[in-house]
């Protein structure tokens, strides 16, 4: 299934690179003849206006991503509650606080969905028997959260495999995401929203450019080791 995605998506790639630069060429040249060339030329300069208007909505869309802030989490043991086991034993917990390392602050920063091992989303209504949520309203610069925390002897047996999901907002109101996921041992990997790239032409051609180099990446590899 992946591999077919993968084709198809470089299928998808390929057919929009023909229509820009030579199916619309053919067209002119099909109807005018050799007269076509100035309309090609019309064309090509469209085309070089279209990506500078896209050049400029990635500066002002890089302008505004600049004020995101930026997390780091850690995880640690919560103490022990004593008394509030079923039989009334006395219940370790751990928390997992967020810190903002930025110079901007974040708003509503939640624990919003929980993913499993294949990027799923899990029910609501199961992770929340074993985890506890808290919403911040707002984390200023360098300061420090609890962010969620659970009870140890109650976590699933996958939960290392699981992925948090975290939303906050920054000072614009853009909605950004931030993924948590758990190694074995204290790991913890975090992965977060990138720069948007705006615009449809700047991107085809961006894609169509890795296109060629991994094509030309596989030729290479494909090539005998010559020794010295």
């Amino acid at each position: 299934m992946a591999l077919k995605r993968a084709t198809f998506k470089r299928l998808k790639i390929l057919l929009k690179v023909i229509l820009l630069f030579l199916l619309v060429p053919s067209i002119f040249f099909y109807a005018f003849g050799l007269e076509a060339l100035i309309y090609v030329l019309i064309y090509f300069q469209f085309l070089l206006l279209w990506a500078q208007v896209e050049l400029g909505m990635r500066q002002h869309a890089l302008t505004r991503f600049q004020s995101e802030p930026y997390f780091d989490v850690e995880r640690s043991p919560g103490g022990a509650l004593y008394g509030v086991g079923e039989r009334g034993e006395t219940i370790r917990t751990e928390v997992l606080k967020i810190k903002n390392i930025s110079d901007w602050p974040a708003y509503n920063v939640m624990l919003a969905r929980v993913l499993d091992d294949k990027f799923l989303p899990i029910e609501p209504s199961k992770w929340k028997k074993w985890l506890h949520t808290h919403l911040i309203r707002c984390l200023p610069p360098h300061k420090e959260e609890v962010l969620c925390s659970w009870i140890v002897g109650r976590v699933p047996k996958d939960f290392e495999k699981l992925i948090f999901e975290v939303h906050y907002r920054n000072r614009f109101g853009d909605y950004g995401v931030l993924s948590i996921m758990f190694f074995s041992g204290e790991h913890i990997i975090l992965s977060q929203s990138e720069p948007p790239k705006p615009g449809w032409l700047l991107p085809t051609l961006e894609e169509f450019g890795l296109l060629l180099r991994l094509r030309q990446f596989k030729k290479l590899s494909k090539m005998p080791y010559k020794k010295k």
